[in-house]
C-alpha cells in the first residue's frame, strides 16, 4: 500500500503579534507508525510546499489512499485538495484531525470524503488500510466514519492509547523541518524543533476542544522517552533546543519535575521554551523549570478581565493568579510570553480595555494576540451561534487576527479596530489604540471642563 497524507495549506495570520508555524505533529507521528509496519508513506505539506503541483504530485506517486488533516479553520482548503484528487484518481479520501473528529457525520456529507477518523488515527487508519486490503470489515473498526449504499455511518469512538512510549518518533524526515526551524528562529530567538509530548486535557475551558479531541485523560510520553527524542533532534537538526507545543506541558506537576530531573542528570545542555496554564506554575516549580533549562514560559493570561475569565471562560483562574504566575517567573530569571484573546461573546469594549492595561503591565515578550473564533466541540460554539458564524465566515475570516463574529456590545467591525489598534501599539508605531480608549479619553476631558 501506498499512502499520501496531506497536510492543507492553513488560514494565515500574518500580523507580528501572531504569525509564526508548526509542523503537522499528528500526521507525522501517523507516518512513522505506519512504516513500522512496513506501509510506504509520502507526507505532502502544503504549507511549506507552496508551488507544488497537486495533481502531478499524485499522479506521479499514486497513492492507493490519502488522508488529509483538517482543522476548522483550513477544513474547506482540505475539500479543494479532495476534489483536485479525485479529478485524477480514483482513489479513497480519508479525513482526520480535529474537525473531523468532532463532527465526522457533516464532513462525510461532502462528496469527496470517503472516510473521516475519530480521535487519535494511528490504529484506526492502520485497521482502515487491512479493510482496504480486504482483511477486515469497516463496520468493525471503531473510531471510523463512512458511508455506506448511500448512508452515512460512524462507529463507536476507538479507546484513547494509554501508554504513548508504544508511538514511535515522529517522521520529522518526512516534512521540510528547517523551514518550520527557520520561521521558528524569528519567532523564538534560537533554533528550535517542535514536540508534543503529552496527549488529553481534564480542564473545562468552554473555548477549547482539546477534550473533545483527545479526551480528558492527562496522557504523556515518559520523561526519558522525551529526552531521549530531544538528543536525536538536537544532533540531527543541529538546533539549540526544543518548542513544546502542548496545550499545557505542567498539567502533572509530578511529571514536570521528573522530566527537569531527567534532563538534569544528563547534564543536557538545550533551551526550551513550553505552555501552561497560570495556575500550573508557582515559585518552586519555576525555579526547577529554570534549572532544566527553560528559556520562556507560555502563559495563558487570555483576559484582563474576571467575568470573561470564570463566566465566559471557565478559567477557574483569577486576574491576581495570573499577575502572581508572572511574578514567580521574573523572580527567578525565567522569561515570560502570554497567550491573550479578544473579541469574546459579550465582551464589552471596556473588558478589552482592560485586557489592553493588563497586556502593558505584565510586558511579556513576545505575547500572542489572537481574536476569538468559535471551535466546534466547544461549550461557546454551542452556546452562542458558532454554527451558523462560521457557516458565514469568509474563509480569510478564520485567521486569528480576523474578526468573525461581533461580541453582541460590539461589532465585528468594532471588534477588528481594537484588535488592530492593540497589536499597533505593541508592534507597529507605538501609538495609543483611539477607539479603545475613546470613551475614557471622553470622560476626562469632560472633567477637565468641570474644573
Amino acid at each position: 500500500m501506498r499512502v499520501l497524507l496531506i497536510n492543507p495549506p492553513m488560514v494565515s495570520a500574518d500580523r507580528p503579534g501572531y504569525h509564526h508555524l508548526s509542523p503537522p505533529l499528528g500526521i507525522m507521528y501517523l507516518a512513522n507508525f505506519l512504516r513500522q509496519v512496513d506501509v510506504e508513506v509520502r507526507i505532502l505539506d502544503l504549507v511549506t510546499a507552496h508551488d507544488v503541483d497537486l495533481a502531478e504530485h499524485v499522479t506521479a506517486y499514486r497513492p492507493d489512499i490519502v488522508g488529509i488533516s483538517a482543522m476548522t479553520g483550513n477544513f474547506s482548503y482540505g475539500v479543494e485538495i479532495a476534489v483536485a484528487i479525485k479529478s485524477v484518481l480514483p482513489v479513497p479520501v480519508v479525513f482526520g484531525g480535529p474537525h473531523p473528529t468532532i463532527m465526522p457525520a457533516k464532513v462525510l456529507e461532502q462528496n469527496c470524503i470517503d472516510y473521516a477518523v475519530v480521535g487519535e488515527g494511528e490504529i484506526t487508519f492502520l485497521e482502515l488500510i487491512k479493510a482496504q486490503q480486504g482483511g477486515l470489515e469497516v463496520g468493525s473498526i471503531a473510531g471510523l466514519g463512512y458511508k455506506e449504499n448511500g448512508r452515512i455511518v460512524v462507529n463507536g469512538r476507538r479507546e484513547n492509547i494509554e501508554d504513548l512510549n508504544t508511538l514511535p518518533f515522529p517522521a520529522y524526515d518526512l516534512i521540510d523541518n528547517d523551514a518550520y526551524i527557520t520561521d521558528g528562529n524569528k519567532f523564538l530567538g534560537f533554533r528550535h524543533c517542535v514536540m508534543i509530548v503529552t496527549r488529553g486535557c481534564p480542564g473545562k475551558c468552554t473555548f477549547c476542544a482539546q477534550h473533545s479531541t483527545m479526551g480528558r485523560t492527562f496522557r504523556a510520553f515518559s520523561p526519558k522517552r522525551v529526552v531521549d527524542e530531544i538528543e536525536r533532534l538536537m544532533t540531527e537538526y543541529r538546533t539549540e533546543g526544543v518548542w513544546f507545543k502542548d496545550s499545557e506541558f505542567n498539567m502533572n506537576r509530578q511529571w514536570s519535575l521528573q522530566f527537569c530531573e531527567e534532563v538534569i542528570s544528563r547534564k543536557l545542555d538545550f533551551k526550551w521554551t513550553c505552555l501552561t496554564r497560570a495556575d500550573g506554575i508557582d515559585l518552586q516549580l519555576a525555579r526547577k523549570l529554570k534549572e532544566a533549562g527553560l528559556e520562556k514560559l507560555w502563559i495563558g493570561a487570555e483576559s484582563g478581565s474576571e467575568r470573561i475569565l470564570h463566566e465566559i471562560l471557565n478559567k477557574e483562574v483569577s486576574v491576581g493568579k495570573v499577575r502572581n504566575a508572572f511574578k514567580a517567573c521574573k523572580s527567578v530569571g525565567l522569561q515570560t510570553a502570554a497567550f491573550f484573546m479578544i473579541g469574546l461573546p459579550t465582551e464589552t469594549k471596556e473588558e478589552i480595555r482592560m485586557t489592553f492595561e493588563l497586556m502593558k503591565e505584565l510586558d511579556s515578550k513576545p505575547m500572542q494576540i489572537s481574536i476569538y473564533h468559535p471551535l466546534p466541540g466547544t461549550e461557546l460554539y454551542d452556546k452562542y451561534g458558532g454554527e451558523e458564524v462560521t457557516r458565514n465566515a469568509k474563509p480569510e475570516e478564520m485567521a486569528f487576527d480576523k474578526a468573525c463574529m461581533a461580541t453582541g456590545p460590539l461589532s465585528k467591525e468594532e471588534v477588528q479596530i481594537a484588535y488592530d489598534e492593540i497589536v499597533n501599539y505593541f508592534f507597529g508605531d507605538g501609538s495609543d489604540p483611539v477607539f479603545l480608549l475613546s470613551e475614557e479619553q471622553e470622560c476626562y476631558s469632560a472633567m477637565q471642563g468641570r474644573y
